[in-house]
């Protein structure tokens, strides 16, 4: 091994000198307090390999990539660009359209990464890395457009191992479902269309599910009025709508009630993804549908009903009121928290930099990705940075947006002015030439060097 001291400043202490021992395979991990329960009384140590630990191309990567002229141009700069790998995409005024999935990723003989393997043997080593001209990438697909929202890339035919967690693809669908629907209509795509599927919040779990409910009655009469409200749904994620609300809290009572009873309630967020959701809607005789801790045999029937009262029981509990007041935006809500200040605990300081909660429309594996976790329903946790339109043959009806403002500076009129746009869908204007600029601006900043 090579020992690496490090020496840590501790504010108010002593320094404290670690010794970092880094191996063929990574630096020793077990040190790592958050480790150290779990690897309690064993006698191996754990080292972890990452592509991070290589010596870096990136910066040269983005320098290149600011000086691309054409597509040769942006294709080769990305070949430098080693982590953290990402979806990129290219168009020119040319009319090219470019994918390209640049980064180091490991070949491996064996594994894929997701658990501890021996290091002693040599079977799970790390060969190289994949070539970069053998990594994903489109350059002008027949189709005419190019759809990238953290879907797999490759299919099971792609000779390399790149990743097990991809996105769950619904996203990518509704993009690809709504641009294919544009171009065999008017055969145009407009910036109108572009801010309309950027805005897009159909759930494709909701379109799966809702024509279930078409046979389903129950002798409950909230579970009846939820039935009759989700029956007319157009599965749109809206923060004004009921349904909405009904079904996001029922597709998570949904996953309790198919899974629980398999994998143990606290493992169900793990496992009740969309992919098993979907597939399990066009399956009745799936052995998930049965409650394997009763004696009775459950269809996909009494599943359904048990999620839907499990969905008003949590209403009642954590919302009261009627079921006119369950809106998603009820309990679907966005808080911009500035960092650090936003964080503080200081109740002054925190209501001066943050921003919310707002209502917002939205939800995971929708293209308007305000995504939220079962453990804190229904507050936003992830949403979009930015939203944005360039128009290839007039960059000046370019359109954008960002969910706070453009200032840093919470006294400042343009720190949280673009919330009520972001919130709507809307955008402004993107200005890109020198004149355009000089005309909008209303404040110069003029930085002197010192004598």
């Amino acid at each position: 091994m090579e020992i690496v001291p490090e020496v840590i400043k501790v504010n108010g202490g002593e320094d404290v000198t670690v010794n970092v021992r880094l191996t063929r395979h990574g630096p020793i991990i077990n040190e790592i307090p958050s480790l150290a329960p779990r690897l309690e009384g064993q006698s191996d140590v754990l080292a972890m390999r990452w592509t991070g630990q290589e010596p870096s191309r990136v910066l040269q990567s983005v320098i290149l990539l600011n000086k691309a002229q054409n597509y040769d141009d942006f294709h080769e700069a990305l070949r430098f660009w080693d982590l953290p790998s990402q979806n990129m995409v290219y168009a020119d005024v040319a009319g090219n359209i470019a994918y390209q999935m640049p980064g180091l990723i490991p070949i491996r003989k064996n594994g894929n990464g997701l658990v501890p393997v021996p290091g002693w043997t040599g079977e799970y080593d790390w060969e190289g890395w994949i070539p970069y001209d053998e990594l994903p990438a489109l350059l002008n697909p027949d189709q005419g457009f190019i759809v990238t929202a953290n879907h797999a890339v490759v299919d099971e035919d792609y000779p390399y191992f790149i990743n097990v967690y991809w996105a769950d693809g619904d996203r990518g669908q509704r993009i690809t479902d709504l641009l294919a629907a544009e171009i065999a209509g008017d055969g145009e795509i407009t910036a109108a269309d572009i801010a309309r599927i950027q805005f897009d919040s159909k759930s494709l779990v909701a379109e799966n599910y809702i024509p279930l409910f078409a046979s389903l009655s129950s002798s409950d009469a909230q579970v009846q009025a939820a039935l009759e409200r989700l029956r007319g749904w157009d599965q749109q994620l809206r923060r004004d709508s009921v349904p909405a609300g009904l079904f996001e809290i029922f597709r998570m009572q949904l996953a309790q009630a198919l899974l629980a009873d398999e994998v143990g309630a606290d493992n169900v967020s793990t496992f009740g993804g969309n992919v098993l959701l979907n597939s399990l809607s066009q399956d009745p005789q799936a052995v998930y549908w049965d409650n394997v801790t009763t004696t009775a045999v459950e269809t996909r029937e009494d599943i359904l009903l048990q999620a839907l009262r499990d969905t008003i029981a949590w209403f009642d509990e954590n919302v009261g009121g009627s079921m006119n007041d369950w809106t998603w935006g009820r309990i679907h809500q966005a808080t911009f928290t500035s960092a650090p200040l936003g964080q503080s605990g200081i109740g002054p300081i925190e209501s001066l930099v943050n921003r919310g909660p707002f209502p917002a429309d939205g939800g995971p594996s929708v293209i308007n990705a305000n995504s939220w976790s079962w453990s804190r329903p229904a507050a936003v946790t992830g949403h979009p940075s930015m939203r944005m339109i360039v128009d290839m043959s007039d960059f000046e009806a370019s359109r954008s947006v960002i969910p706070t403002g453009q200032s840093g500076h919470p006294g400042h009129k343009h720190y949280d002015d673009q919330i009520e746009l972001w919130l709507n869908g809307e955008t402004h204007a993107m200005l890109w030439g020198r004149d355009a600029v000089e005309a909008a601006a209303v404040e110069t900043l003029i930085l002197q060097p010192g004598e």
